[in-house]
């Protein structure tokens, strides 16, 4: 479930440990959007450019924005609701989702084409998207391709008992 756990001002970098790779290719299906390929049996990132592997990935009709997810659910705000609202509705909709067994994830980066895009009015009509919203997200949920034996920890930011 991705939501922001950890206030941290560091970059994530993906490295893959050579002596621990067994070559399975896990990894390589999870990611194959960030340039992983299995050379001579081992994880290895490839030395082409992001954006390359995302444009060569569209021309041969895979979809590295929704991962051809069956559904995709967009939360937005109206002009009288809080800029978090969206959020914390796609939070619960995920909770729900995963608790059903089903894999979801959010997207962020949907939500400023259809705001403020090439064709984001014509689009936003054609849905009936009413507002135009500063936040927003898209929630994308399908079956999971890969069972993971462990996932990763996170510390949240805070958490108050009483």
């Amino acid at each position: 479930m991705s939501i922001p756990t950890s206030r941290t001002e560091e970059m994530a970098t993906v490295t893959i440990d050579q002596l621990k790779c067994n070559g399975c290719g896990k990894c390589v299906s999870v990611c194959s959007d960030f340039g992983f390929k299995i050379i001579n049996g081992k994880a290895t990132r490839s030395e082409e450019p992001l954006f390359d592997v995302y444009i060569g990935s569209m021309n041969k009709g895979v979809d590295h924005v929704t991962y051809d997810a069956p559904v995709a659910i967009y939360f937005y705000g109206t002009p009288y609701c809080d800029p978090a609202d969206p959020i914390i509705a796609a939070t619960y909709a995920m909770t729900a989702v995963e608790s059903l067994g089903l894999s979801s994830c959010m997207l962020g980066a949907i939500h400023p084409f259809l705001q403020f895009g090439f064709g984001a009015k014509e689009l936003r009509d054609k849905y009936k998207i009413r507002f135009k919203s500063r936040e927003g997200l898209v929630l994308i949920v399908g079956y999971p391709k890969v069972k993971y034996a462990r996932g990763v920890r996170r510390t949240f930011a805070n958490v108050d008992f009483y």
